[in-house]
């Protein structure tokens, strides 16, 4: 019986699944990828400017939108106070 457990113990060792347990390989982050299915840093922040902050803004500035009272998340622009940082910081986004 013992030599039983002990020629299952190394078969177990030998056979081992060391393929399917593989945990040091991130399947959502590939190490190469083909250019062309790369969306450069400098497309993304565009979009991301233009589509958002810059479409906030043209949207309070003529009103087809408000914040609530209670909101301060865009009071600067619903009070007109718009500063030189706000602008700065639209363009560091890129």
């Amino acid at each position: 019986m013992k030599n039983i457990l002990k020629f299952m113990f190394v078969f177990m060792l030998v056979v081992s699944c060391e393929d399917d347990l593989d945990i040091n390989t991130n399947p959502n982050v590939p190490q190469d990828v083909e250019k062309r299915y790369v969306l450069s840093a400098a497309e993304g922040s565009l979009a991301t400017v233009l589509g958002g902050t810059l479409r906030n803004f043209g949207r309070l500035m003529a009103q087809y939108h408000t914040p609530s009272p209670s909101a301060s998340q865009y009071l600067d622009i619903d009070t007109y106070n718009i500063t030189r940082g706000y602008a700065d910081r639209m363009l560091t986004e890129l």
